[in-house]
């Protein structure tokens, strides 16, 4: 979650200035969830009253992100070092023959992966998630991962995404590398094979404790603690590693890259 004005702007105020020491100094990239976007009669997808009222406009507003396709249309991609991010939005349609479908589609197809090794999706509610909030309605965590499994997860696959990232529920959560709800082995090269999947709710709203019983068999980690996550990324390797409040590793995870480039470059996230 990047901010909840709950349609106070004094609220906004206060989180930009917790942000600024970071903000200031490095990319601040945001996707839009609920809590800016939702609300009846808005346009969004589900109708909730999530956003109190600010229907996205606040959210739009202070955080113009390299939008091009015009109003309300919060979709874009922007590349940092060796990454290449697609960032969607989950709070407006992505089905099949909406403009944000095409707008994958069309990305992913052009790519560079010499040019950028890493391919990361990003948006607010999570394709594979442990939850039990499974319904009724039409926004549970587990029907909306079931709506962007059938409409992206095949695609994901065959335009080897390396990860996708995720917030909504506030828990950090990985997957291992899986593929229509099975975890598959690596490639010989020791290469993903299929996504891997990251929830990143965990920054600082009060921790989700609706679990499943069972932890489901494609989830390598879940945990209920406060956190931040680091990211460093080569052309050679990426590493993972979420830190909760008190400095304790609750995380970590090296990956290497399908495709390589020759040309040495480094980022830091």
């Amino acid at each position: 979650r990047t901010a909840t004005g709950r349609g106070y702007g004094a609220i906004w105020h206060s989180f930009f200035h917790m942000v600024e020491p970071l903000a200031s100094r490095m990319p601040y990239m945001t996707t839009i969830g609920n809590h800016e976007r939702d609300f009846p009669d808005s346009g969004d997808r589900y109708g909730g009253t999530d956003s109190q009222g600010e229907c996205g406009v606040p959210y739009m507003a202070r955080l113009p992100m390299p939008r091009r396709q015009g109003p309300d249309k919060p979709w874009y991609v922007f590349e940092y070092g060796p990454l290449h991010f697609l960032q969607m939005s989950t709070e407006h349609s992505f089905e099949a023959g909406s403009d944000q479908y095409a707008f994958v589609v069309s990305d992913l197809e052009k790519v560079d992966r010499k040019r950028t090794p890493w391919l990361i999706v990003g948006f607010h509610r999570p394709l594979y998630i442990d939850s039990m909030f499974a319904g009724p309605g039409n926004s549970s965590d587990q029907g909306v991962a079931r709506e962007l499994r059938d409409t992206y997860e095949e695609m994901f696959h065959r335009y080897e995404v390396d990860m996708t990232w995720v917030g909504h529920h506030h828990s950090y959560q990985r997957t291992c590398s899986v593929f229509k709800g099975e975890c598959v082995e690596p490639n010989e090269d020791g290469t993903l094979s299929a996504p891997i999947h990251v929830v990143l709710g965990h920054a600082g709203a009060g921790l989700c404790n609706n679990l499943e019983t069972k932890t489901p068999h494609y989830f390598e980690v879940v945990e209920l603690e406060h956190g931040y996550t680091r990211v460093e990324a080569t052309r050679k390797e990426l590493k993972m590693t979420s830190i909760n409040t008190e400095g304790h590793t609750i995380d970590t995870f090296t990956l290497k890259p399908r495709r390589t480039s020759t040309t040495a470059s480094a980022s830091t996230i």
